[in-house]
């Protein structure tokens, strides 16, 4: 029976997010985010109609005169849950994404609180805290940042299986893990992840190392981090090396201050979120009355006031006391996750505290996070483990009658009647009660955030009743526990129940959603522009109308989206594989970012030449709500252009090359120092020449051009390294033309040019990826030889993650210490449904 009931967990955990989020898995609703619509929709939509033609996006030409598709991380394309895009169209898809990672998230928690000892009802908790809480319902804007957060508990177990002898099953399991934080595709995440597994590794390893005992679980303490994390980073290969290429030509380092950084941190005061969940708004600049951090996202940790106490209890359990039991692995834990928390809300404060500024500064990739407040992440996964272990404590106390002490009966009491009188104040003196809360958030605000206030202090006032009720049933429960009246396991039961019921009406205003029409609407710009009888052209949509954007964040209102949709805003134009000039990459190298900016130049000469080398036929402008100020330039030039000479100048000279009065690109083409051989000085004639075809796939480019003379071809598409270029199927130099674009040399005559996409770092990812397959593979078969070897295990050692023991069993060990009135205290170690300390996988 019990092991029935442990397998329909799964389950469970799984079917949870879709009562929780029941407006977008049963009633058809979509989210409508800002990020989330602009960025992620186009990009996945793009993905999946590319895959559906078997063409590989390994390279986007349609944004930002073209940029590396793969190579940008949060395309997410080699990551395994995003295989719903690819099948389904998105408002679907995003659904079954939003049940796979919450599903996955809080499946992973209670793996790992399971391996850790702790009780099915004690891991169902701390996994809902884990998996619901504001740091997760915050980010499905960002479903990149979701995924990756979502697999730092099964990280952790890895390394738990590691340090417990179970190499293999550690190294495969963390490995994974590894490889799927990183391949979902948001690189600061992942190494926020990384960082909070490496603190409590280092936090378990120095206090091993600290008893002195046996060489071997110290060796293998110290390697099974590192080990993880080497085979992930070699299972992710094929992600993380091109990945690094496109941040080394981007634009990114030179656009990055550390001390800016550092300063959008969190004040103390942003704590309180731990205890109210709109305590400082709603995401939304018109919002959020949060100081200088200004986005919700950014500070928004809410786990559940239960998790909060929990965790209360774990730590006052745990404490060192005269006479008291021997460290056990229980209490490690809770030493382990208390480094965590603590360390990670010293990265929250950014300059508030020395510790961030010195890990920017010496910690290799520190200095990198650009959003360092995010470690909060680091603040809930902790809290949500000791909320586990405190639970296990209460309720080793209910089921062995242990007398409540004195102590702990006014704490409970104390804190309920306070929480009681609370939201009564919420309820019965409104004002007063909206004074305090004026009073409470003033040190942080930024100048006008005070006028934002009252417009969602009723979201304030609701968190206050609903934490009075919660408070007041939690304690009565207990009492009547301890009294004998309930039993334990009922009790047990409620706190999970309780939490969740907690944190799905704390999500109330933090993501917006409506019917999904939007998403299958074609703007009507779309069809104009594709009737035009030129195809191949770009178009623009200048800084100050992608800047409007803005009133996209935290917005309800759908004219926002709609305006979006017409205005092509940054990828909106990838659906319908519209080619833009505009910002549609993050990693966009440092040579696009210098030449786009002279696209919004003042200078009416500068401005026309550059939109015109830059292929655009039309500028999208602000315009209203209602779709966009088009613009259509009657003069421009068309996507390959062939020159009959060619100048080389230095780099640093090339732009400035470009702005002569009296150069044109018909006549002279400017090219630098990769630029094969000497250049031809051409007459001052425009070769005579003819494009018959122009055909696009993601990867290639060909064209059939017949010229009246040698001239050099240029191509109006980003030169990036990994393409090559053929002529009639013979290999061609490719040259920097005009500072940004393709050239090459071609002969007179009529041929086929052929570019074609073939990066090498891609390559050297994919045999990286390859080679971590093999060892994996290796390792899976060296588990099931030596499992073969050792012959069947008796069924009392037979265990799953977190599965209650099957057969005979040897009664457990309690810690009894004494409380301060002399009553019998079960430590957090205590418990009869405890897993095995022997973990295995099935």
């Amino acid at each position: 029976m019990k092991r029935r009931l442990w397998r329909a967990i799964p389950a469970l955990l799984f079917v949870a997010p879709i009562v929780f989020f029941d407006r977008i898995c049963l009633a058809g609703e979509a989210f409508y985010l800002r990020d989330l619509f602009n960025w992620f929709y186009p990009w996945r939509v793009f993905a999946s109609d590319s895959l559906r033609r078997f063409d590989f996006p390994l390279w986007n030409p349609y944004s930002y005169s073209g940029t590396p598709f793969l190579a940008n991380m949060q395309s997410g394309l080699l990551y395994p849950p995003n295989v719903v895009f690819w099948l389904f169209d998105f408002p679907m898809a995003m659904r079954l994404f939003i049940v796979i990672q919450f599903g996955l998230a809080a499946w992973f928690m209670f793996l790992l609180l399971r391996a850790l000892s702790c009780r099915t009802a004690s891991a169902i908790t701390g996994a809902l805290g884990y998996a619901y809480g504001g740091w997760m319902l915050s980010h499905i804007e960002f479903p990149n940042k979701l995924a990756a957060a979502a697999w730092l508990p099964l990280i952790m177990l890895g390394v738990v299986l590691f340090r417990r002898g179970q190499t293999i099953v550690g190294l495969i399991v963390g490995s994974i893990a590894t490889a799927c934080c990183v391949t979902a595709g948001y690189p600061q995440t992942a190494f926020i992840v990384m960082v909070g597994a490496g603190v409590i590794w280092g936090a378990d390893l120095i206090r091993q190392v600290a008893r002195r005992g046996p060489i071997g679980p110290i060796v293998s303490a110290i390697t099974s981090l590192p080990a993880i994390t080497g085979l992930g980073a070699l299972l992710a290969a094929a992600q993380i090396v091109p990945f690094l290429e496109a941040v080394s030509l981007s634009s990114y380092r030179e656009q990055f201050d550390t001390g800016k950084i550092l300063g959008l941190s969190m004040h103390p005061l942003h704590f309180l979120d731990l205890l109210m969940p709109h305590i400082f708004g709603l995401p939304g600049y018109n919002s959020y009355w949060g100081g200088n951090l200004l986005q919700f996202w950014l500070g928004h940790f809410y786990v559940g006031l239960v998790v909060v106490a929990l965790a209360a209890s774990a730590l006052w359990s745990a404490r060192p006391r005269p006479g008291s039991a021997p460290p056990s692995p229980q209490r490690d834990s809770v030493y382990s996750a208390v480094t965590l928390l603590l360390l990670a809300a010293l990265f929250c404060m950014g300059n508030r505290t020395p510790l961030a500024a010195f890990c920017a500064a010496w910690v290799p990739g520190f200095g990198h996070v650009r959003w360092l407040s995010t470690t909060s992440l680091l603040v809930a996964f902790p809290l949500c483990w000791l909320a586990a272990l405190g639970l296990d404590g209460v309720l080793a106390r209910l089921e062995s009658r242990t007398p409540v002490s004195r102590t702990a009966r006014g704490v409970v009491i104390g804190a309920a009647l306070l929480a009681v009188l609370w939201g009564g104040m919420a309820l019965t003196a409104t004002e007063s009660f909206n004074s305090i809360i004026r009073g409470i958030v003033a040190p942080i605000l930024e100048p006008g955030q005070d006028a934002v206030i009252g417009g969602h202090l009723d979201l304030v006032r609701a968190d206050a009743t609903r934490i009075a009720v919660m408070a007041a049933l939690l304690a009565a429960a207990w009492f009547a526990a301890a009294a004998g009246r309930l039993r334990a396991a009922a009790f047990s039961a409620l706190v999970p129940l309780v939490l969740f019921a907690d944190l799905k009406l704390a999500s109330q205003g933090i993501n917006f959603s409506a019917p999904a029409e939007i998403y299958g609407e074609a703007p009507s710009i779309v069809s104009e522009l594709r009737t035009r009888p030129d195809p191949l052209f770009r178009i623009f949509v200048p800084t100050d109308t992608l800047g409007r954007d803005i009133h996209m964040y935290g917005s309800n209102r759908l004219q926002h989206f709609r305006w979006a949709k017409e205005t092509l805003l940054f990828n909106l134009n990838l659906p319908y594989r519209l080619f833009s000039a505009s910002d549609g990459d993050p990693l966009r190298s440092a040579r696009s970012l210098e030449f786009h900016s002279l696209l919004e130049s003042s200078d009416d000469d500068t401005h026309g030449r550059f939109l015109a080398l830059a292929n655009i036929a039309v500028i999208l402008g602000r315009g209203s709500e209602g779709g966009p100020a088009r613009i259509t330039i009657p003069k421009w030039m068309p996507r390959v252009h062939l020159s009959a000479g060619a100048r080389r100048v230095p780099s640093a000279e090339a732009l400035a090359a470009l702005k002569e009065a009296d150069w044109s690109p018909y006549v002279e083409t400017i090219v630098e120092a990769d630029f094969p051989g000497e250049p031809r000085a051409g007459s001052r004639v425009p070769v005579e020449h003819r494009v018959h075809r122009v055909a696009y796939t993601n990867n290639t480019v060909t064209i059939d051009v017949e010229s009246a003379a040698s001239a050099y071809l240029v191509l109006a598409d980003t030169i990036y390294p990994g393409w090559v270029a053929t002529i009639d199927g013979r290999t061609t130099p490719i040259f920097t033309a005009n500072y940004l674009f393709r050239g090459i040399d071609l002969p007179a005559g009529r041929h086929e040019v052929r570019f074609a996409y073939r990066p090498a770092s891609v390559a050297a990812g994919v045999i990286g990826s390859i080679a971590g397959l093999v060892i994996l593979a290796g390792l899976m078969i060296a588990r099931r030889r030596a499992a073969s070897v050792s012959g069947p295990r008796s069924v009392s050692e037979l265990t799953v993650v977190g599965a209650p023991v099957v057969g005979p069993r040897a009664p457990e060990k309690q810690t009894e210490d004494r409380d301060e009135d002399g009553g019998p205290h079960h430590g957090v170690d205590g418990g009869k449904d405890t897993a095995a300390s022997q973990v295995n996988l099935p």
